[in-house]
């Protein structure tokens, strides 16, 4: 399987399968309401002008995609998606390396996910230790619904602490 940009064509595809893989986080927390499930395929389709979106592929088959888009020297990573018949084989992990290529100036990496994605979380933690080496990796990770800010927009890191 190759790893590589994919093309506004795709668009379609990859929103089937980005609202297949996240069903199963929805139907986990009894929220159906969640964004990935409810974007329209016209605002997938902007994304292309100013995001870097990757797929993965068996053959002609789309089965996990990224996406993330960089501003002010922060990398905003979301939509991980792996169809749920190829999870755990570390497509997920293989996605994420790959797209921090696109950003080598990136200062800070954000990652968005759907809250208590156990999957998800575990995947970062193992990500994170394989980037940073073992000593850095988290014992635990906290997903907030966002982050403190002050009046002007910076991010209060000691509140995060």
């Amino acid at each position: 399987m190759k790893i590589e940009r994919a093309g506004a064509q795709e668009a379609a595809e990859i929103l089937e399968l980005q609202k297949l893989a996240y069903t199963t986080e929805a139907e986990r927390h009894g929220d159906h309401s969640i964004e990935p499930l409810r974007q329209p395929l016209e605002e997938l389709e902007a994304q292309f002008a100013d995001h870097v979106i990757l797929k993965i592929a068996e053959g002609t088959k789309i089965v996990g995609t990224v996406r993330a888009a960089e501003n002010d020297g922060t990398c905003r990573v979301g939509r991980l998606a792996v169809h749920p018949e190829y999870r755990r084989r570390g497509l997920g992990t293989a996605l994420m390396r790959e797209i921090e290529k696109y950003f080598p100036g990136a200062k800070r990496f954000e990652l968005f996910t759907a809250a208590e994605s156990e999957d998800l979380v575990g995947e970062l933690r193992n990500h994170v230790g394989a980037t940073l080496g073992p000593i850095a990796k988290p014992k635990r990770i906290l997903l907030v619904g966002e982050l403190p800010k002050t009046r002007s927009g910076k991010i209060m890191r000691r509140l995060l602490r």
